[in-house]
């Protein structure tokens, strides 16, 4: 929706290291690309920090990857 609604030409995510699922996730997400590890971007209550993986996908590498007639815009009432 990022794309087709919204006219966005990025769109960003990330997911803690720790995170084995939402890493897994994001690494079969068609087109969404790794671009790097941000350190000590996350602190926990008890005050350490953790790494994150920031993911990446654009424009271009959407339109190769998904039809934009898939996408359905439900207006509200």
């Amino acid at each position: 929706l990022g794309f087709a609604l919204l006219g966005l030409y990025r769109i960003e995510t990330g997911c803690l290291v720790s995170n084995a699922a939402s890493k897994r996730s994001l690494h079969k997400t068609p087109g969404l690309v790794f671009e790097g590890r941000l350190r000590g971007w996350f602190r926990w209550t008890d005050g350490h920090f953790e790494d994150e993986h920031r993911y990446s996908i654009v424009r271009p590498d959407w339109e190769t990857h998904y039809d934009p007639a898939d996408i359905e815009i439900i207006q509200p009432d």
